[in-house]
């Protein structure tokens, strides 16, 4: 608790109802938070962040469509009306 990084250690195992040796564990994983995450959501907002991950991996190359039908500028339009609503 001395430290910074020790204060916002001990703030997140609070506020996520975990432990210390979690957080030195297994607690700091993606999938672990992740699940906490998902849980502390609803689904249109989960359903909503996904779409909006596949957009921006679209708009930055990682990903392609089989077709050009959607411009860059569309897509961008897209990611700014999810972002925004």
């Amino acid at each position: 608790m001395k430290s910074c990084m020790g204060r916002n250690v001990q703030v997140c195992c609070e506020s996520f109802w975990r432990s210390l040796a979690d957080a030195t564990g297994s607690f700091l994983s993606n999938r672990v938070i992740d699940d906490v995450c998902r849980h502390k959501v609803d689904d249109d907002v989960i359903r909503k962040v996904d779409c909006i991950t596949e957009l921006v991996m679209l708009r930055d190359g990682m990903l392609q469509l089989s077709s050009d039908v959607f411009t860059l500028m569309y897509i961008k339009d897209v990611i700014s009306f999810l972002c925004t609503s």
